[in-house]
């Protein structure tokens, strides 16, 4: 019973098979009969440390090595010890006495590893791995370790070869399964990753970490519900662990359930209230919710915490960009980029706020700084081609655009973009432009088709009709003084409005709530899918469904293409034609569209006495005089987006003041505000004979300052071969003539559209020549000139644009006909 030696047996016994207790008691009867013997103090040690003890595990150790100073075992394993109290330096100390005195141990190289490792020293880890590698070359521990000392360096794909001649020699380990996907991960084999966190799920399915990770790659897969039921997983099996709830929150983000996702930062947070990442994370809800303060306020809590946070800082620019806080926006860039000089994102969000300031160049070479890093980055293209168009460069717009839909063949944005820049292109055509509609439709639209169901609106002709508007600028917009009557003046009895309204609340204004109280239903489309609104429309009955955007910004095509309405039409907002077959018209006019053009749109054409509406806004100014007639030069002017104005309409502007030498041109446009534009604008003014001295520019102003600027116009050119619309009503109701020359597509005759409806035809040229010569004697006979501008204003009220009534109910008229050609059709 007293044998010491047959104790100490039996308590190595004991701890081998796992009883730690008895194993403890064995060495302890052991000890009782032999104090000095070290062998058992060690093994003592070794059993306590199972059970956790690891301070009694130390102290049990250090006796053994006062008993046996060269005992490398001891030594070893004390090491391990202060390694589980996280004291690391002693432990690596501890370990470098083991192999003093036995330079061939293996188990201490690998373990000393480990601590060097735990210090950040990884490459004297790595060498340590080696080093034991080279005793026992089948040592598969070391091999692992070997494995996370390569991946914490970012030398992946050795980390992964380490890692797979660990797993030879030991397939069952799940760990290294593990730390193999992430290896995986990391060199963006994502599907050979998932299979090796599915191996090791096979051995281990109660690891968290690995569910973890796994639900990572499965988002980085875009296999987002997949992903959130592996986080889902770990977080049954570990409900604290934040890092699951804020990367679960990340893939929430994605499936848009943005409250839920919200709700999963906060649960990360409420865990870890330091967690910049999940705060950072949190703000980019924030921001898509469009609580954009919140979401500023999370990110400063972040950098609060975490001041180099880069990504924080162009996320925070980004709602301060949102809140038009431009100026801050690009101080948060600025800073980001001091951090992370080649961070592709921050310099690209930084043009777009450069943009907006009317620093076109500084945005341009912003973008190209990203361009540079980041080659393949189409949203960069994309935002570079509207600083591009915004300078008149419209060609390079172009290229750019198409850059941007040739390395992101979905990205409907871009490809409007085209479209937009089409209309404005000298020398494009009707058949190009609404070619290039079609190929929006066939690589956006049509693969919505099959989601197109039967309708279970009442089959009645003469019944009332729910009219949708879809529109993203139900506010002082100038789209918004188009559709904006006929919406508040509908028959009541014959006709319910509904509005589903993309304007962000910080936009709305006195229009927004004048149509709000027009519509019998409002609803905000902000943050609703195309798939979610789609629904709401059909749940809605709605029978006939008006697209007030077409390609501008904001609009909903996609869910046109998914056709949730019997009848739709497209009107107003952007007129030309969407290229889509399931809008089944477009509001237009024979002047607008010829007869023989019509078959070259995706919609039949609905002619209307006039294809605008137009309502003065309130603050109308009066008519002024002629200012030609107080003694000043005659005045010629252009309140327009620059872009418009071509080339050759600066030509032929060149050639009117040519042929009247004292006279002055007045160009309006906000882009004139830039210092870089107004040079460059200037140069083209000059390339087409019109010296600085003869022109006055003027930049963005009120609306109110805008309509007060026709007090000092004679006459207003009309650009092409884009021309005006709501401008060239503006300059009427201002009692300002236009010239206009009526081209060959769509918006060439928008301004000849109204002229005719205004019974105004002598103001409509028909070539460049007519144009030039309209223009010139107009400025030679002041006293017509002068009788024009007095009864301009009267002559408008009586006709049927003038008359908001009488156009809506001409509308309404086209609403029933459509309607009941519907039913019968059904």
């Amino acid at each position: 019973p007293d044998n010491p030696d047959a104790l100490h047996l039996l308590g190595v016994i004991a701890h081998q098979v796992g009883k730690n207790e008895i194993a403890v008691h064995l060495f302890d009867k052991a000890l009782a009969v032999k104090p000095d013997y070290a062998e058992a103090l060690s093994n003592r040690g070794n059993a306590l440390r199972a059970l956790g003890r690891h301070a009694e595990a130390l102290t049990s150790y250090d006796r053994a090595l006062a008993m046996k100073p060269d005992y490398a075992e001891a030594f070893y394993n004390r090491g391990n010890a202060l390694h589980a109290l996280k004291r690391h330096d002693e432990a690596l100390a501890s370990y470098d006495q083991a192999l003093a005195i036995r330079p061939d141990y293996a188990e201490a190289l690998c373990n000393g590893g480990l601590a060097l490792q735990t210090l950040r020293r990884y490459d004297e880890a790595l060498a340590s791995y080696d080093r034991a590698l080279a005793i026992r070359p089948g040592y598969a521990g070391a091999l692992y370790n070997r494995g996370l000392a390569l991946q914490a360096l970012g030398r992946h794909a050795e980390a992964l070869a380490s890692y797979d001649r660990a797993l030879l020699l030991e397939p069952d380990v799940a760990e290294a399964l593990s730390d193999r996907g992430n290896s995986l991960h990391e060199l963006k084999r994502y599907a050979a990753a998932l299979a090796s966190y599915d191996r090791a799920l096979a051995l281990r399915p109660d690891s968290a970490g690995t569910l973890y990770n796994r639900g990572n790659v499965l988002h980085e897969l875009k296999r987002f519900a997949e992903a959130l039921a592996s986080y889902d997983r770990a977080l049954a099996i570990e409900p604290g662990h934040a890092e699951v709830l804020s990367n679960r929150g990340n893939t929430l983000h994605e499936l848009k359930r943005f409250a839920e996702a919200l709700a999963s930062y906060d649960r990360a947070l409420a865990i870890r209230p330091g967690y910049v990442e999940a705060l950072s994370n949190r703000g980019n809800i924030l921001h898509v919710l469009r609580r954009y303060d919140e979401a500023l306020a999370s990110y400063d809590r972040a950098l609060a915490i975490r001041p180099d946070y880069a990504e924080a800082l162009s996320n925070r620019g980004n709602a301060l960009h949102e809140l038009n806080r431009y100026a801050e926006a690009l101080a948060s860039y600025d800073k980001a980029l001091s951090i992370k000089p080649d961070y592709d994102q921050a310099l690209s969000n930084r043009g777009a706020a450069l943009h907006e300031l009317k620093r076109y160049d500084e945005a341009l070479a912003s973008y190209d700084r990203a361009l540079s890093i980041r080659p393949d980055y189409a949203e960069a293209f994309c935002n570079r081609g509207k600083v591009l168009m915004a300078q008149s460069r419209l060609e390079e717009a172009l290229t750019s655009y198409r850059k941007a839909l040739t390395l992101k063949p979905d990205f409907g944005v871009a490809h409007s973009n085209i479209i937009f820049v089409l209309d404005l292109i000298e020398g494009c055509g009707v058949k190009q432009q609404q070619e290039e509609r079609r190929q929006w439709y066939d690589s956006h639209g049509r693969k919505y088709a099959q989601s197109i169901r039967t309708y279970g609106n009442v089959v009645s002709g003469e019944r009332k009709l729910r009219i949708g508007y879809v529109s993203a600028d139900f506010r002082r917009h100038a789209a918004s003084f188009a559709f904006a009557p006929i919406i508040r003046l509908h028959d009541r009895a014959a006709f319910e409005v509904v509005c589903y309204s993309g304007v962000e609340p910080e936009d709305e204004d006195d229009v927004t709530a004048g149509l709000r109280q027009s519509a019998e239903t409002w609803s905000s489309t902000l943050n609703v899918s195309d798939d979610n609104l789609a629904e709401q429309i059909r749940r809605d009955r709605i029978d006939i469904l008006l697209d007030l955007s077409a390609h501008m910004a904001g609009n909903r095509l996609l869910v046109f293409a998914r056709k949730p309405a019997p009848v739709q039409i497209t009107a107003w907002g952007y007129p030309n034609g969407t290229g889509l077959p399931t809008i089944d018209y477009l509001f237009a006019d024979p002047v607008v569209v010829p007869y023989e053009e019509r078959g070259l749109f995706a919609e039949e054409v609905i002619d209307l006495p006039c294809f605008l509406c137009y309502e003065p806004p309130e603050y109308l100014p009066e008519v002024a005089p002629l200012p030609a007639q107080s003694g000043r030069p005659f005045t010629f002017g252009c309140i327009s987006r620059i872009e418009k104005i071509s080339d050759g309409a600066l030509r032929a502007w060149g050639r009117i003041l040519a042929e009247l030498p004292g006279a002055g041109l007045l160009v309006k446009g906000m882009a004139l505000d830039d210092p870089e534009h107004r040079r460059r604008f200037i140069g083209r003014l000059g390339a087409a004979g019109i010296g600085e001295e003869r022109v006055r520019l003027i930049g963005q102003t009120s609306h109110a300052g805008l309509l007060k600027t026709f007090h000092e116009i004679d006459l207003a050119l009309d650009p092409f071969p884009h021309g005006g619309a709501i401008g060239t009503f503006e300059a009427l109701w201002m009692g300002v003539p236009v010239v206009t020359l009526r081209g060959a597509t769509f918006m060439s005759r928008i301004s000849a559209s109204i002229l005719s409806a205004s019974g105004m035809h002598g103001w409509i040229a028909g070539s460049e020549e007519d144009y030039v010569h309209i223009a010139v004697q107009a400025s030679r006979d002041l006293g017509s000139l002068a009788r024009t501008r007095a009864e301009l204003r009267s002559r408008l009220a009586r006709t049927i644009f003038g008359n908001a009534r009488g156009y809506t109910q001409a509308v309404e008229s086209a609403y029933r006909d459509k309607w009941r050609q519907w039913c019968e059709n059904k």
